[in-house]
């Protein structure tokens, strides 16, 4: 836009008839104006200045002056117009047909605007008419003679599904230079050229001395299933780095479920520490559908607190979502890993299917869950032990009472209040004068029900209600005391 304002400066400074109208003249009037002198028998120098002054204003009038004047028969015309459109995504998207006719323009510099112009022109490209002639509008440009204007267009072409002429694009796969060959991999992959040629295309990438182009080569092909290129998945699994390999073994696995000389391969990468936590997950993800028998000895090294957390984080999802899968874990195992895992997210899956085998837990196992380092750990003891007797139960609610943290005795608060032991009512009344004002709270909602019919429970709750910090709790307090004759006293100051 700086470029821009000078330009008008200038034709202001220059006092020609185009400016020479009042400062007041409007919008209107201005392109009314400019229009007249886009006119092909006006002189250069004016359809020049006309173009810069039509491209600031933002009004339909002026995006159609500007697509007149990429018509324009001189080559500066055409290149301010182009400037214009460039810089404002009001006229871009009012003009991207005629920033896609600007790839063919005779001037080296006009197509070199056009072709950096092309990403912005393709996301923001409505017309379907012009989405049809793209493919044949950038066969053209990737064969440009100038290699700028070449290798604006495979930028744009990243992440764009347009189906190119495979034979147009070959040539940039057998460059020598990395960055090129890796910008043409992926449109290559989306042209027409048919999955067999497609593989005999791509096979010298696979063997080629920079590490760039295996990996874009094996990162582009990560989610393929072309049986076709069964030849090229075979020869990147081979690949002396590991990042190239996990991308390939994953395609394998999809592509040969049936292949076990595959896992030898895919043990070793997943249990190698140096290889990078991503590559490893990656592999690892391939695996979700494998049966028990096969992805088992895969999976279970990878449960240790010793993986990084990542790849454990992974492991446990997948036997979160595999039944079958949690068959082969004993549940020895799984409390002492649910006991020392380090990660919240982790201890979360663990739980679920600690939770899944509820029936066959002991009151020791549930007696080492409460001995954890973890709040969450030992506070699942007491959801756990739902299926014991209350009488087994009160020991593991006892020590969950006088827990230290806040949360533990919150729940061992509310069980007591549920489940209604010998004392019961003690128990919840002394949890009143709690630090806590949670454990406060629930001891409170506990003895809420039966403070019509004990007078100790009321005094208690009496008692209490200056130090209540639950507004709903504090009114149902004060009804209910009301309504036994107990004038509840004011909030305490």
């Amino acid at each position: 836009m700086r470029f821009l304002a000078l330009s008008v400066v200038a034709v202001l400074l220059s006092g020609g008839r185009l400016m020479s109208a009042p400062v007041a003249t409007t919008a209107a009037a201005t392109l009314a104006q400019c229009q007249k002198e886009l006119q092909p028998d006006q002189p250069v120098e004016l359809r020049r200045r006309a173009t810069l002054v039509a491209g600031k204003y933002l009004t339909a009038e002026a995006s159609r002056l500007l697509a007149q004047c990429l018509q324009d028969e001189d080559a500066v015309v055409r290149r301010n117009a182009l400037v214009s459109i460039g810089e404002e995504q009001f006229h871009l998207r009012q003009n991207e047909k005629g920033v896609l006719g600007c790839l063919l323009d005779p001037e080296v510099n006009i197509r070199r605007l056009a072709s950096s112009l092309l990403d912005e022109v393709m996301v923001a490209m409505s017309s379907a008419q012009t989405a049809k002639e793209l493919p044949n509008v950038i066969n053209s440009a990737l064969q440009d003679e100038d290699a700028e204007v070449r290798r604006n267009v495979l930028v744009a072409l990243q992440n764009r599904a347009v189906s190119l002429d495979g034979r147009v694009l070959v040539p940039f796969l057998q460059e020598s230079s990395p960055e090129t060959v890796v910008l043409a991999i992926m449109p290559y992959l989306m042209s027409d050229a048919p999955p067999e040629e497609q593989c005999k295309t791509l096979l010298p990438l696979a063997a080629r001395p920079e590490r760039e182009i295996r990996l874009a080569l094996a990162e582009e092909l990560e989610f393929s299933t072309e049986p076709a290129l069964m030849e090229l998945f075979q020869t990147l699994a081979k690949d002396e780095v590991a990042e190239v390999r996990s991308y390939a073994l994953a395609c394998l696995l999809r592509l040969a479920p049936e292949d076990d000389s595959l896992f030898p391969a895919v043990r070793q990468l997943l249990a190698d520490d140096s290889v990078a936590d991503g590559s490893r997950v990656r592999l690892l993800e391939a695996l979700r559908g494998f049966p028990a028998e096969q992805s088992w000895p895969v999976l279970e090294p990878l449960l240790m607190r010793s993986q990084p957390e990542r790849l454990r984080l992974t492991a446990w999802q997948i036997l979160l979502a595999r039944k079958e899968l949690q068959e082969s874990l004993p549940t020895d195992r799984l409390i002492r890993e649910f006991l020392a895992e380090p990660t919240p997210t982790i201890r979360r899956i663990q739980l679920s299917i600690l939770r899944r085998r509820q029936d066959v837990l002991t009151l020791d196992d549930l007696a080492k869950l409460q001995s954890g380092g973890f709040a969450d750990v030992r506070r699942s003891a007491l959801s756990l032990s739902a299926g014991f007797s209350l009488e087994q139960r009160m020991e593991l609610l006892f020590n969950a009472l006088l827990d230290e943290d806040d949360s533990v005795r919150v729940e061992a608060v509310r069980l007591v209040a549920s489940l209604r032991p010998p004392e019961w009512k003690q128990i919840l009344c002394d949890s009143l004068d709690d630090h806590s004002a949670a454990i406060a709270i629930a001891a409170a909602r506990g003895l809420l029900p039966v403070v019509g019919n004990d007078g100790t429970v009321a005094a208690a709750l009496k008692k209490y209600l200056p130090h209540c910090q639950d507004a709903a709790l504090r009114r149902q307090l004060v009804e209910r005391l009301s309504k036994i004759g107990t004038t509840p006293p004011g909030p305490k100051k």
